[in-house]
């Protein structure tokens, strides 16, 4: 089968790989579409590009999770390996394990994962990281199944409520997502973006307010009767800046809270965090589970008493919401690839990033 590769000169390969075996609970998915990941994948590409190792990365990739604990970069030498990219897609399940009981070969599925959701023509991925997908669901969004589950956990880190205010900074797929599921959980809404385009897409999703990046704070404070906003959702992805941050600091009210998604830099002013009282959180990937060889690795979940929304319960309720249509993925959407020109569809993003919002993969 073929497969897609981020090369160490941060290039992009299809090779050819052996057809992935079952091990544990789990199942092999043929994917019909993978989302492609703007961020992610085209930071860690162009880092590469630049003669540096990945600071922003996850489990599956090159760099050790120590070394990114630590914030450092390295040089990629001749030792640095292949990226395996991707980590979410849609399929139809090929072959499950005897004791996998919860699906069967034919179903339709989302997956998730690095490592697991790859690029490829064929893909294993453990059953925690799977979500039933209904035929009712267009498989084109359902591809954007775990960047909505990354989207839904900032949400749930902010402790969003009934009739608050969200800013939502940055709007790119991730920020686009939680600006809908933020109206869907009756939040008021307030868009932050620099591009004039994605400002557009929010306010058609029903963003109460849409704000270029330069009046942002005053908007927000517009609209909020000079209070602030109560929580402010970081999705905007700008690893060599912390003006993202500072900003939500600006945005949010006496003891708000700030909840980063994205890959920016977390530097800010302690004086001002202090004299708001403001809570920072950081919103790990697409929620509990993940880093846990046991849940994601061995099918270990976690009793529901305790940790009501794990990754896995994330991805299935954000497949709900497509399938209910309360969060509307198409229109975000901007370009289509056959999975042979994956090349090329990684040449465009990062040569023209602001003209890239939801790129597919078609298999």
């Amino acid at each position: 089968m073929k497969q897609l590769f981020g090369t160490p000169d941060g290039r992009v390969a299809i090779k050819e790989m052996p057809i992935p075996a079952l091990r544990g609970e789990g199942a092999i998915v043929q994917p019909k579409y993978s989302a492609i990941s703007i961020g992610t994948e085209g930071t860690m590409l162009r880092e590469r590009r630049a003669g540096v190792a990945d600071s922003h990365t996850t489990k599956g990739f090159d760099v050790a999770i120590a070394t990114m604990a630590r914030g450092k970069r390295k040089k990629t030498g001749s030792s640095a390996k292949d990226l395996v990219l991707g980590y979410s897609n849609v399929g139809v399940v090929l072959e499950t394990n005897a004791g996998l009981a919860s699906f069967i070969r034919g179903d339709t599925v989302t997956c998730a994962g690095i490592g697991f959701a790859s690029h490829a023509q064929q893909c294993y991925v453990p059953k925690n990281l799977l979500a039933r997908c209904p035929a009712n669901v267009d498989l084109r969004e359902a591809a954007f199944t775990t960047l909505g589950a990354c989207a839904m956990q900032g949400l749930r880190r902010g402790r969003v409520e009934l009739g608050e205010t969200v800013a939502v900074i940055g709007l790119g797929m991730l920020g686009q997502l939680a600006v809908q599921m933020a109206k869907v959980a009756g939040a008021h809404v307030v868009a932050v973006d620099v591009n004039d385009a994605r400002l557009k897409l929010a306010a058609q999703a029903g963003a109460d307010v849409v704000a270029q990046a330069s009046n942002a704070t005053q908007a927000a404070l517009d609209a909020t009767q000079k209070r602030g906003v109560d929580v402010a959702i970081i999705t905007a992805g700008n690893p060599s800046s912390s003006a993202p941050l500072v900003q939500a600091l600006e945005m949010i009210r006496d003891r708000g809270r700030v909840v980063v998604v994205g890959n920016v830099k977390c530097e800010f002013p302690r004086d001002a965090w202090f004299y708001k009282d403001a809570e920072l959180l950081i919103a790990r990937s697409y929620g509990p589970g993940r880093y846990d060889p046991q849940y994601e690795d061995q099918g270990h979940d976690y009793p529901l008493g305790y940790v009501r929304w794990t990754e896995g319960r994330n991805l299935q309720e954000f497949v709900r919401l497509l399938s209910a249509g309360q969060v509307k993925v198409a229109p975000l959407i901007t370009h289509e690839f056959p999975f042979e020109r994956a090349p090329e569809a990684y040449e465009l993003l990062l040569a023209k990033p602001n003209e890239c919002l939801g790129v597919l993969l078609k298999y």
